[in-house]
């Protein structure tokens, strides 16, 4: 994970940010769901490559405890008290990993992050991938 520059936290981002959090709730997101958070994740000007981050580096590690406790939050998460600001506090105090070197079990932390989700958010990534891909062939076709 890269510490972001706080400028670099976009509205764009946040929207991201609030979108994904969508896989950490605690129930079953039915196909249709999925296909809406991928849809509306790949309309955003990110690459495949920083979605991704952002899901397992921004997003996971602030929310996935929810899928942990015995009754988490299961109807929306609250975008300013639940998503975004605590995602902004933990990019804060984050080192910036490429400046600073190894940072230690970075690679463990973040597959427990993204095991509560792993299946959806493979469906997700799926789906992103079929619009980024779509949307490309679209361009270089007009």
């Amino acid at each position: 994970m890269v510490q972001l520059d706080m400028k670099h936290v976009t509205k764009e981002r946040e929207d991201v940010w609030f979108e994904l959090s969508s896989l950490f709730l605690d129930t079953e997101p039915s196909e249709a769901d999925l296909l809406m958070i991928a849809e509306r994740v790949a309309e955003s000007s990110f690459s495949l490559e920083e979605l991704i981050s952002i899901m397992e580096d921004e997003v996971a590690p602030i929310l996935h405890g929810n899928l942990l406790l015995v009754a988490g939050q299961w109807g929306c998460f609250n975008r300013q008290s639940d998503v975004v600001e605590p995602i902004k506090r933990r990019l804060q105090l984050i080192p910036d990993v490429r400046k600073n070197g190894w940072f230690p079990f970075a690679y463990l932390r973040r597959r427990v992050h993204m095991m509560v989700v792993k299946d959806d958010w493979q469906k997700v990534l799926a789906h992103i991938r079929r619009f980024k891909d779509s949307t490309a062939s679209g361009a270089q076709n007009a």
